[in-house]
């Protein structure tokens, strides 16, 4: 509030005083200014205090048709919450129901795992015990040779002895013989200038044969060849008989039956990678197939499935699983697993 000066002291001494009342008149004119001023203000600030006024009661109808609205679009999002709460029922069912699922997916996820822990063991014991039978028939087998060599180093040394002897004992009998042979014709040539007639060289070659001929059936296994007739030494040849080296005999091959006889099925899941090489596995007279159905089975002989899988090396290894398809007694296929081959092929 603005502060009015107060009113000047009026004392009228004298009527003919001249002083007193301009300074009261002058003292009202500037209380009645002030009092203007003061009013003009006044008036400003209610002008100004109704206009904020107005201000405020239109920001609050403007806020109030705001929260009208978002009233009526909440309203509408509780109605599209309702309508959709069945639904969102059937979904929390549903994701219960699969959380069950992958509960008992990772209870046989992990009974597989143990499954095939206990295979890879088995499958390492049984490549152990392979290793240990193929070192024990390779050392049997080099044992073996090692015999067959002392044998028949053995049988070398006997059968080059015993040659040797035959050749002595052959050549002792060639001796007698030959000195049996010219008594004989010492003989006959002495008969024959004293007693009798010459004899003619077919009869004295004759003679001389049926003497040579005349041997023991000790020497029946040794040919001796007699000269004809001549006078002189006859030649006398022979050769020891020797045992026959050990031939090799081709051993007997297992038949086994061609491909082309038997018809295959070729199971390549739909998973497989098409790896576009040209050394591909290549089974003839097959019937391919994505998964085996019991039709196809029954079609054919023998059963192979192709599984691809990425090693640790960056290397897909393909196994070519193969079996035999045997009949069960209620009249369906079983697939007996008889061999694995692996194919490996870097990226």
């Amino acid at each position: 509030v603005r502060a009015v000066p107060p009113l000047p002291p009026c004392v009228l001494t004298d009527p003919h005083d001249e002083e007193t009342l301009p300074r009261l008149i002058e003292a009202l004119q500037d209380r009645h200014r002030a009092r203007q001023t003061t009013l003009q203000q006044c008036r400003r600030a209610a002008d100004t205090f109704v206009s904020m006024l107005q201000q405020l009661d239109s920001d609050l109808v403007s806020k109030e048709a705001t929260i009208h609205q978002q009233n009526a679009k909440l309203a509408e999002k509780d109605a599209v919450v309702q309508n959709n709460s069945g639904h969102i029922e059937s979904l929390r069912q549903k994701i219960k129901v699969h959380e069950e699922k992958i509960d008992d997916l990772q209870k046989t996820n992990a009974l597989c795992e143990d499954d095939l822990n206990l295979l890879q063991q088995e499958l390492q014991a049984r490549e152990q015990r392979l290793q240990q039978e193929l070192s024990d028939r390779r050392r049997m087998e080099r044992r073996l040779q090692g015999r067959m060599e002392d044998t028949k180093l053995k049988w070398e040394k006997e059968c080059e002895r015993r040659l040797n002897a035959v050749q002595v004992e052959m050549q002792r009998r060639l001796l007698a013989k030959e000195e049996t042979l010219k008594q004989v014709k010492a003989v006959l040539e002495d008969s024959q200038t004293l007693h009798s007639p010459r004899l003619s060289p077919q009869m004295q070659s004759s003679s001389s044969q049926e003497v040579l001929c005349e041997q023991s059936p000790d020497s029946l296994s040794l040919p001796c060849v007699c000269s004809g007739p001549t006078h002189n030494s006859p030649l006398v040849s022979f050769n020891a008989t020797e045992e026959p080296p050990n031939i090799p005999v081709r051993p007997l091959h297992r038949r086994f039956s061609s491909p082309g006889q038997k018809k295959w099925v070729d199971h390549k899941p739909p998973s497989n990678l098409d790896l576009g090489t040209m050394m591909q596995p290549v089974i003839p007279n097959a019937i391919e197939v994505s998964s085996p159905s019991e039709k196809a089975l029954a079609k054919c002989d023998k059963y192979v499935l192709t599984h691809q899988e990425l090693a640790s090396d960056d290397e897909i290894h393909t196994h070519l699983i193969k079996g035999e398809i045997i009949k069960t007694r209620g009249g369906g296929q079983a697939v007996q697993f008889t061999d694995i081959e692996t194919l490996k092929q870097e990226l």
